[in-house]
């Protein structure tokens, strides 16, 4: 499944890329908070941004074709 781009940019804030995913954004900072996804850049502001590579990671962790971060570190640099 591809991702949908809001616009042609190269980062998007949590809220864009949780509705480009499908997921809610508390989902997604609860998954920064247990560790179960990679950690996020942060922008100057200190938001977290994605950019479509973290967003391809993330998607393969919610649909289960990932382990949790916390559990298999590796698994994200290796795919």
């Amino acid at each position: 499944m591809a991702i949908i781009r809001l616009e042609n940019k190269e980062f998007y804030n949590i809220t864009e890329t949780a509705l480009l995913l499908g997921i809610h954004h508390t989902t997604l900072r609860q998954w920064h908070r247990e560790h179960k996804i990679k950690p996020a850049r942060k922008n100057a502001a200190g938001h977290y941004i994605y950019n479509e590579a973290d967003m391809q990671l993330i998607r393969r962790y919610a649909f289960g074709k990932l382990p949790a971060f916390s559990v298999n570190p590796a698994a994200w640099e290796s795919k």
